[in-house]
C-alpha cells in the first residue's frame, strides 16, 4: 500500500502506441489561434469527406488500393477483363 497519490506500481491505464502522437497533435495544437484550428478542421473535414466519396465507389475504392499497394511496393497487376 503506497501513501502517495495515484496508483499503485504496475496498475493504471496501459499505454497505448497512440499516446506519443496523441501528445504531439495535441502540443501542436495548443500553440494555434481559434483562426488557425478552424483551418485545420476545414482540412480534416474534406480529407475525410474525399475519403467517403472514394471508398463509396468500387472503381475509386480498387484504384486507391492500388496507387496504396504500389506506394508500399506490394503492387500486383489488375485482373484481366
Amino acid at each position: 500500500m503506497g501513501g502517495g497519490a495515484g496508483p499503485a506500481q504496475g496498475e493504471g491505464l496501459p499505454v497505448s502506441g497512440i499516446s506519443r502522437p496523441a501528445r504531439w497533435a495535441a502540443g501542436a495544437l495548443a500553440g494555434l489561434s481559434f483562426r488557425d484550428l478552424a483551418g485545420v478542421l476545414v482540412v480534416a473535414l474534406i480529407v475525410v469527406v474525399a475519403l467517403c466519396w472514394v471508398l463509396r465507389d468500387e472503381n475509386r475504392s480498387r484504384r486507391l488500393t492500388a496507387i496504396i499497394d504500389a506506394w508500399r511496393g506490394t503492387a500486383r497487376r489488375p485482373p484481366a477483363r
